[in-house]
């Protein structure tokens, strides 16, 4: 290699270091950035955790105001917290087509009020937990989804 191309090569390589901003960190200034990362993706998920938590909360103190504070007893009660549990995982399904509805509608029912496809169906050991009317603790099947 010539004294020319030598030089080529180094102009190619500093062009190459300022675009990337720089030389090289090394590896652990990349591990410190990959912990940086996580940390950051907790964050996320715990912030998402608390959105959901407000937004279960917020519905279920809509409910109560609708009904204007009449209880209507303790089954019914958790049925409509349940259901908005519930409402909240499902919001975050893909959205149902026109012929996904009607399946669901003739498909096995996970609650009086929703039908989901097989596919989205929770898996749950066979020992489900029954709430006093024999049927599946719709908490249980959120917390199982």
């Amino acid at each position: 290699m010539d004294q020319r191309e030598r030089e080529e090569e180094w102009k190619d390589d500093l062009r190459d270091k300022r675009e990337k901003g720089g030389h090289s960190e090394g590896p652990e200034r990349e591990r410190e950035r990959e912990r940086e990362d996580d940390q950051i993706d907790q964050r996320e998920r715990e912030e998402d955790t608390q959105r959901d938590q407000r937004e279960r909360e917020r519905m279920i103190r809509g409910t109560r105001e609708r009904r204007g504070g009449h209880s209507e007893g303790p089954e019914r009660e958790r049925e409509r917290e349940n259901m908005c549990i519930l409402a909240v995982h499902i919001s975050k399904l893909p959205p149902l087509t026109p012929e996904q509805i009607i399946d669901c509608v003739v498909s096995e029912t996970i609650s009086p009020f929703l039908k989901l496809p097989e596919k989205w169906r929770p898996e749950t050991p066979s020992h489900r937990e029954k709430d006093s009317t024999g049927t599946e603790d719709m908490e249980t099947l959120v917390n199982n989804w």
